[in-house]
C-alpha cells in the first residue's frame, strides 16, 4: 500500500508540472498533502498489529485510500495498543471512511472513532464502550445488541440505524443527536442525558424505558 501512495503521489506531482491553473495546482497540492497524512498514520498503524500472512493479504491492496484498509487493522487491535492508535489518528488528523463494512461483534472499546464515516455499517453486538463517536455519521447503520455505554455519542448522527436491544446507559447524548427514523426498540438508555436537542421524529420507540434519564 505504500508504494501505491507513492505512485500516486508521484502521479499528482507530475500533473501539477502539466497543469498551469493556478487552482487545479492547489487541488492537486491539497491531495498530496492528504495522501502524505495518510501514509503517515497507515505507517505508524500498521506497526500496532501483528501482521500474520492474511491480515497482511488485506493490507496489500493497490488501492492507496488508508480507509479501504483500516478495517484488518482495528479488528486486530490489542487493547494495550489503543491508546497509542487514538493518539496516531488524532496526529495524522486523518478522517475514517468505513461506510458499508462489517465491525459486528468487534472490540472498539475505547477507540478514537470521532467524526467517522459509519454509515450503514454493520456493528452488531460490537462493543463500543467509552469510545468516542463525536459526531459520528452513522445514518442506517446496524447498531442492534451493541455496547455503547458511555460512549460519546455527542453531535452523532444516528437517522434510520437500528438500535434494537442496543446498550446506550451513561452514553453522552447532550447535544444534537439525530435519531430521526432509528429503531430503538428495547434499547437501554438508563442514565442518558437528554437534556440537549434530540430528533425522535419518525423513530420506533416500543419498550424503552425513559422514566430513569437524565433531562
Amino acid at each position: 500500500m505504500i508504494d501505491a501512495i507513492d505512485v500516486a503521489i508521484e502521479d499528482k506531482l507530475e500533473q501539477i508540472q502539466n497543469i498551469k491553473e493556478k487552482q487545479l495546482q492547489r487541488e492537486l497540492k491539497k491531495e498530496i498533502k492528504d495522501l502524505q497524512r495518510q501514509k503517515s498514520l497507515y505507517s505508524k498503524a500498521v506497526k500496532l498489529i501483528d501482521l500474520d500472512s492474511k491480515v497482511l493479504a488485506l493490507l496489500d491492496t493497490p488501492d492507496y485510500n488508508l480507509l479501504a484498509n483500516i478495517t484488518p487493522i482495528l479488528s486486530h487491535l490489542e487493547e494495550e495498543k489503543i491508546e497509542e492508535f487514538n493518539k496516531i489518528r488524532q496526529e495524522g488528523d486523518v478522517a475514517l471512511y468505513l461506510r458499508k463494512v462489517d465491525l459486528s461483534g468487534k472490540d472498539l472499546r475505547g477507540v478514537d472513532l470521532h467524526e467517522a464515516d459509519l454509515s450503514e455499517t454493520k456493528l452488531i453486538a460490537t462493543k463500543l464502550t467509552m469510545s468516542n463517536l463525536n459526531g459520528a455519521k452513522l445514518k442506517g447503520a446496524d447498531l442492534s445488541g451493541a455496547d455503547l455505554r458511555s460512549a460519546d455519542l455527542y453531535g452523532a448522527f444516528l437517522s434510520g440505524a437500528n438500535l434494537t436491544r442496543a446498550d446506550v446507559r451513561g452514553a453522552d447524548l447532550k447535544v444534537m443527536i439525530d435519531f430521526a427514523d432509528a429503531n430503538l426498540t428495547r434499547a437501554d438508555i438508563r442514565g442518558v442525558d437528554l437534556a440537549g436537542m434530540v430528533n425522535f421524529a419518525g423513530a420506533t420507540l416500543h419498550d424503552v424505558d425513559f422514566t430513569r434519564i437524565c433531562h
